[in-house]
């Protein structure tokens, strides 16, 4: 079953990909730069997992323990995200959209959206075959959010679109955008894998505690999912405006 739907996951990234790529006008990128930044992207969960690993031990060194050590389910919740998911996968994504942008010098703010959706394509496509499988609940909490990492990518690279455009324009705000570029993907990276696959309370032992967590997975899951449909929507309505919005190279 798990198989079953990272295939169908990842069939339907591919699908909303090319839809995406498809709304590059008037002259769209290259096939080749469309395609590049889902290579690298396909790298990126096992990247991450170095560097979660490196976050691990610099955290144990500094502060003498480790995150299992935190006895509030919130707070362990929350900072096991952030170290194990939240900051690392987002911080490699950077960098792979960063090395990505030098190489393909995207001239639409739309462009910097799509091909940072690239890199978060290839990264769901390794990490649903890594770790899509499991029960079947599992599997199917998983499927509807199946682009979240892409919409994680058009976040980034929408704002660091604008950041350019208005770096060349010589007005409006550079590096908020840059930060708001970065910092929103991880927010909302950390706080839903700190509600579902990180929840600390469902392994609690009073039973209360594991209803109360079996409860907020759910609402955080509908509520998260809901919203990356929202992203997903509005970038295509916008898709427009965004290509209009042209960076000279």
């Amino acid at each position: 079953m798990g198989l079953i739907v990272s295939v169908i996951a990842s069939v339907l990234c591919l699908v909303l990909y090319i839809r995406m790529y498809k709304r590059d006008l008037p002259d769209p990128l290259p096939v080749w730069k469309a395609v590049l930044p889902v290579i690298p992207g396909l790298a990126a969960p096992l990247l991450s997992t170095v560097l979660v690993i490196l976050l691990g031990a610099f955290v144990g060194m500094v502060l003498g323990t480790s995150v299992s050590a935190i006895q509030n389910p919130v707070l362990k919740s929350v900072a096991s995200a952030f170290l194990s998911a939240g900051f690392p996968e987002e911080i490699v994504k950077l960098v792979i959209f960063l090395v990505v942008l030098l190489i393909t010098r995207p001239k639409k703010v739309y462009e910097y959206g799509l091909l940072c959706a690239g890199v978060g394509f290839g990264f769901t496509v390794l990490e649903e075959f890594l770790y899509g499988g499991g029960s079947l609940i599992t599997t199917l909490f998983r499927l509807p959010s199946f682009g979240m990492h892409m919409v994680f990518g058009i976040i980034m690279g929408t704002y660091f679109g604008l950041a350019a455009y208005n770096r060349q324009q010589g007005s409006g705000s550079v590096w908020k955008y840059r930060i708001l570029g970065v910092v929103l993907p991880m927010l909302w990276h950390t706080l839903f894998d700190a509600g579902t696959a990180t929840n600390a309370a469902l392994s609690a032992e009073n039973d209360d505690v594991v209803l109360t967590g079996i409860i907020v997975g759910v609402v955080v899951m509908i509520v998260f999912t809901v919203l990356h449909y929202i992203v997903l929507i509005q970038f295509k309505k916008k898709s427009a405006d965004l290509c209009a919005l042209t960076i000279q190279r």
